[in-house]
């Protein structure tokens, strides 16, 4: 069975909507490196069940904290 395509592509200032962050992927990087481009795109990103929207500051600053936590946990950081 062929995924229905979407109904157009994201344009600037479009917000992309998930239930939940784990619907766009199940590791943390993918999701990071997803939501790295929607915002490139200019798009914004709102997740329905937790407080994620990335078209408020709050929800670019959860963003860039949870961005953050991935980099100094990675196998390659320097962090204690």
């Amino acid at each position: 069975m062929r995924s229905p395509p979407a109904a157009r592509p994201a344009r600037e200032d479009d917000t992309v909507v998930a239930w939940k962050l784990d619907r766009l992927s199940r590791s943390l990087k993918d999701v990071l490196h997803i939501m790295e481009r929607i915002e490139t795109a200019g798009v914004g990103f709102r997740s329905l069940t937790e407080a994620i929207d990335t078209t408020t500051p709050a929800g670019r600053m959860i963003m860039q904290m949870v961005d953050g936590w991935l980099i100094a946990h990675s196998p390659n950081s320097s962090a204690p």
